[in-house]
């Protein structure tokens, strides 16, 4: 639609990308004189605000649809976007049990992701019951020099058929797998 939507003190943006102009300005760095250039793109409308107490930065905005999700502080907001004709309104907001670091939607649902360490999960209906999983605790696999930490991760590699992803490494300073 483009709409590049940004967060600032409480207050959501949108700025249209389609109209967005290039521009150099001046800039003193030491002795020396730049001119490095801006990209200036006009409000498509007046700026929404969402709180007046907004004291965090909100670092997380996704668009999904017809919607906007994103929060200031611990409050998690859901605003319909009508496109340039008109701002985006508030449909619902949620206090949440932390602070998002992230945020992704996929089948029909928001998944908030928290600094603290959980996943909070949003849909279109309302559980009847919130549901709290626990981690399953996996046993580490011990091993000395026999290999068998190795043989582990290779047959870990092997299901996973295929050679791209993430992966966390621990024991990295020992050489040793963890």
């Amino acid at each position: 639609n483009g709409i590049a939507y940004g967060m600032g003190k409480g207050f959501l943006h949108g700025w249209d990308v389609q109209k967005a102009e290039t521009s150099l300005y001046e800039k003193k760095v030491g002795e020396t004189t730049i001119h490095p250039a801006r990209w200036d793109a006009p409000p498509v409308w007046e700026r929404v605000q969402l709180t007046k107490t907004g004291t965090r930065a909100s670092r997380v905005i996704i668009k999904a649809g017809s919607h906007i999700y994103t929060h200031v502080d611990k409050t998690l907001f859901a605003l319909h976007a009508a496109g340039k004709a008109e701002p985006p309104t508030v449909v619902w907001q949620q206090e949440l049990s932390g602070t998002p670091s992230s945020m992704l939607v996929a089948d029909g649902k928001l998944f908030v992701v928290l600094e603290e360490g959980k996943i909070q999960c949003f849909g279109a209906a309302k559980p009847k019951e919130i549901a709290n999983y626990q981690l399953p605790k996996a046993r580490l696999i011990s091993g000395g020099k026999d290999g068998s930490r190795a043989l582990h991760a290779k047959q870990a590699l092997r299901a996973a058929a295929t050679d791209e992803g993430y992966a966390l490494v621990i024991g990295l300073e020992s050489g040793a797998l963890a």
